[in-house]
Parts: C-alpha cells; sequence; structure tokens
C-alpha cells in the first residue's frame, strides 16, 4: 500500500513538473497526496507557482494543498504567488474563504508586499533586490487565456508587472474598499481593456453598490480624458448586464482582432480561390477540398463548402438544368374561333360550368347508348368507344 502510495506522489510530482494540470487532477482523484514535496523539498505547490503554472496551482489547492503553509524562510505559496505578481496566480492560490481563513496580521502582509510593489515599481524592486543597473527586459505575456500582462526579467529574476491587479483584488477579498479614484489612477495607466491591471479594477468597480461609489463613478461622464469615460462605459456595461469576467475578457480580445478560426478561415479562402482559378473555374468543393488535403491542408468538406459558397465560387455541372415550357409574354394570343360567351344573364342561369355542364350530358347520353349495345360488342372496344365519345 505504501509503495502504491509513493507512485501516486511521485506521478503527481511528475505532472506538476511538466505542467500537466490534467493529469495533475488525476492523481488527485487517484488519492495521491496533495502536499507531497518537489525535488527541491518544497511542496509542489511550490514548484507550480514558480512557473506560473496557474492551472495546476488551482489543481493542487482544490484538491487540498495547504497555501497559507510556512515555509522555511518564512514565506507562504500564497506569499510568494503575489510576490510574482501574477492575479492568475494568486486567484489559483488564495483558496476559499481567505477572509475567514486568514488572520488579520496575514492579510496584511500580503496587502502590504502588493502594495510595495505597486508602489516602488517591478523594474525598480527588481534593480533593489539584484544590485544591478542595467535594464529591465519586458514581454507580453498571456496570464491567463483572456488577460495578458508584462513580464519583467532582470538579473536573473522574472516577474509579472500585474501587482496593482493582484492589491486590488486582495483588496476586495479582504473586504477593503478603497476610494473610486485610488482605483481609477490604477486603471487609467492602462487603457487596454484585456491589461489585467486595468481591467481588474474596473470588474470590482462594477460590483461595488453604495452610493457614494456610484456618484463618484457617474461625475466621470463629463470627464474631459476619454479615458476616464471609457472607463466608465466598461464599468457601467458590468454593472447593468452582470457579464461573467471571462465572458467580458473573450469580448475584449475579439475587439483587438479576428479570432484563429477566422484567420484560418481567411486563409483557405485564398487557397481555395487559387485552387479554383488554377482550375478555370471548373472545380467544384469536392475536387478543391481534394486538391487541399493532397497539399497538407486539415480541413473538412463541409468547411470547403462554406467557404465557397460565401466567397461565390462554384464549379461547372455537365448536368443540364429543367426547366418547364414558359409561354412567351411578347406571343399574340390565337384567336377565340368557338367564340365563348360565359356571361351569365342571370343569378344560377348560366356561367362560366356551362359548357362543361353539355359536355357531361353528352357523355352521359353515349354511355347510355353504349349499354344498349350487345354484350359481346361492349367487351374491349367499349371501352374504348366510350372515351372517344367522352372526349
Amino acid at each position: 500500500m505504501a509503495a502504491q502510495r509513493h507512485g501516486l506522489d511521485d506521478r503527481l510530482a511528475a505532472a506538476v513538473t511538466a505542467k500537466h494540470s490534467d493529469a495533475v487532477w488525476a492523481c488527485l482523484g487517484d488519492g495521491a497526496d496533495p502536499n507531497t514535496p518537489g525535488p527541491d523539498g518544497l511542496p509542489l505547490l511550490c514548484t507550480a507557482v514558480a512557473g506560473f503554472d496557474h492551472e495546476t496551482a488551482e489543481a493542487l489547492t482544490e484538491g487540498g494543498a495547504d497555501s497559507d503553509r510556512e515555509l522555511p524562510d518564512g514565506t507562504t505559496p500564497l506569499l510568494r504567488a503575489v510576490d510574482l505578481g501574477s492575479p492568475a496566480l494568486v486567484g489559483a492560490v488564495l483558496g476559499k474563504d481567505p477572509r475567514l481563513r486568514l488572520a488579520e496580521a496575514a492579510q496584511k502582509r500580503l496587502l502590504d508586499l502588493a502594495r510595495h510593489w505597486h508602489e516602488t515599481g517591478t523594474a525598480e524592486e527588481l534593480r533593489r533586490r539584484t544590485g544591478t543597473s542595467v535594464p529591465a527586459t519586458r514581454r507580453l505575456t498571456e496570464d491567463d487565456k483572456y488577460t495578458h500582462v508584462e513580464e519583467v526579467s532582470l538579473g536573473g529574476l522574472t516577474v509579472r508587472a500585474g501587482h496593482i491587479a493582484v492589491l486590488t483584488s486582495l483588496e476586495w477579498a479582504f473586504g477593503v474598499l478603497p476610494p473610486v479614484a485610488e482605483l481609477m489612477a490604477r486603471a487609467v495607466p492602462y487603457p487596454d481593456r484585456t491589461h489585467i491591471n486595468g481591467s481588474t479594477a474596473g470588474y470590482i468597480l462594477a460590483h461595488r453598490g453604495s452610493p457614494q461609489d456610484w456618484s463618484d463613478l457617474v461625475s466621470l461622464r463629463h470627464h474631459p480624458d476619454p479615458v476616464h469615460r471609457r472607463f466608465l462605459a466598461d464599468v457601467l456595461w458590468h454593472r447593468e448586464l452582470h457579464i461573467p469576467s471571462s465572458t467580458y475578457y473573450r469580448w475584449c480580445r475579439a475587439e483587438r482582432g479576428p479570432c484563429e478560426r477566422i484567420r484560418r478561415d481567411a486563409e483557405l479562402t485564398e487557397q481555395i480561390r487559387r485552387i479554383h482559378t488554377d482550375s478555370g473555374g471548373s472545380y467544384g468543393s469536392p475536387r478543391v477540398h481534394a486538391v487541399l488535403r493532397r497539399e497538407g491542408a486539415q480541413v473538412g468538406r463541409k468547411r470547403v463548402e462554406r467557404l465557397m459558397r460565401a466567397a461565390d465560387l462554384q464549379g461547372v455541372s455537365p448536368r443540364r438544368s429543367t426547366s418547364f415550357t414558359r409561354r412567351d409574354p411578347d406571343a399574340t394570343l390565337a384567336d377565340d374561333l368557338v367564340q365563348r360567351d360565359f356571361t351569365a344573364s342571370a343569378p344560377n342561369r348560366a356561367g362560366p360550368d356551362a359548357g362543361r355542364q353539355g359536355s357531361r350530358t353528352y357523355c352521359a347520353h353515349a354511355r347510355a347508348e353504349l349499354r344498349a349495345l350487345p354484350v359481346d360488342v361492349r367487351r374491349g372496344p367499349a371501352r374504348r368507344v366510350s372515351s372517344v365519345m367522352c372526349e
């Protein structure tokens, strides 16, 4: 039993190191210990935090890993996540009911650390810690699949410049409500809706419903800076529509540019146009699809049909189109040699059915005469004679 448990813990450590969150969930479901120490002797949660792997960190925290466990250096996994400046990582490690779970001193320590990074500046704090004065290296990275943030590296240390969002999120989690003007000052430098520092402030303000907050927000309607007015619009949009944050960030990303599917459709449309043109306009969707597959494109037949229909492209069909005979509207109609008159002299006296009534009467007399013929004569030919006379 102990050997089996040890094997599960080894599988869990390998999954955390490989950043394979699905495998982590599977190991935890099989009974692996979420507080298993990693190769460095620290809990595996610290390994996930150090790798900015918020999905694995969330799996471990949900599986029972202790994010408040004090480490040999006096920190905790949660404190390390705050220090690294990744809001997604902090949200994954923060756990449930942090306001009730954490002591007031622990809450203050987390808030002070996030505020120190915010007030000092990411690059300046890295220079202080590393003792170097060279410029820091910055690159834009995704904090989660909906938001992005700068990743700053200097002297072998790498953090993310999302401490403003971390501070705002922790204040909201601990019941600290800074003034609207302070949150506005944090958000205005980041007008991009998908930047985590600006969007977090707007999202938190949308869930604050005090009259004073509402009055302060409404006063931004006539602000001379359009960035402030746009921030107000984002807050109202969150507040009135009650849209989840994931939906909001997904829409914001759509505003920045087309999604991967749309970009791929555009590329495939250009390939389809080329193939259709090379065929002299004769290839339809089956042949175009076959050529695309030969060229190595992974695309379905229905998708090719949809793109060709949207691009108004079609092949040449050898089948002749069928149609009914249609009268020439410019042709002269034949004269009515019978000179039919369907005018009724009085109600129920005569009408358009008069001619047909006469035909029915004539056919009735013809059938009576045929019935009077001998039986041998009526066999077979009588039916033809009857049909001819009735016509």
